[in-house]
């Protein structure tokens, strides 16, 4: 990889995690001051952008010139390890999976809520019991 995408990598990685760091503790301190009308999923959805920034960073950090390529104290299956999640940048890619996946849910839970809202016989009761009420009692 050249050093040229490796710095813009780490330079992405580094401002996505301070505005999602900054975006977090608001989300975290309005939770506090204005109670559970903050909505928890996004806050989540934050945490979860927070670490893929994070992750990407620290694998970009990992492949700039002068970073070790092996740790002697970790072993050669640690190294291995290491190698796997943060320079093949697999933990990154879990945490923009996780977020795909939470926000699709977010959006099908809203959908959802909408549907049966807009189709449950508690907002319409007050058309049936007109009905019922012109049908049997103004009916004489």
């Amino acid at each position: 990889m050249s050093l040229a995408s490796s710095v813009v990598g780490l330079v992405t990685g580094v401002a996505g995690t301070c505005a999602s760091a900054v975006v977090l503790l608001v989300l975290i301190l309005a939770r506090r001051h204005f109670g559970s009308h903050v909505n928890t999923l996004i806050t989540n959805q934050s945490a979860m952008d927070l670490l893929a920034c994070l992750f990407l960073a620290v694998g970009f950090a990992m492949t700039l010139p002068g970073a070790p390529d092996h740790y002697l104290w970790l072993g050669e299956v640690g190294n291995y390890v290491i190698c796997f999640l943060f320079r093949g940048r697999v933990l990154a890619y879990m945490c923009l999976n996780a977020e795909k996946i939470g926000l699709e849910n977010d959006r099908e839970e809203k959908r959802f809520v909408s549907d049966f809202r807009r189709y449950s016989l508690y907002e319409h009761r007050n058309k049936f019991v007109s009905f019922w009420y012109q049908l049997f009692f103004c009916a004489t």
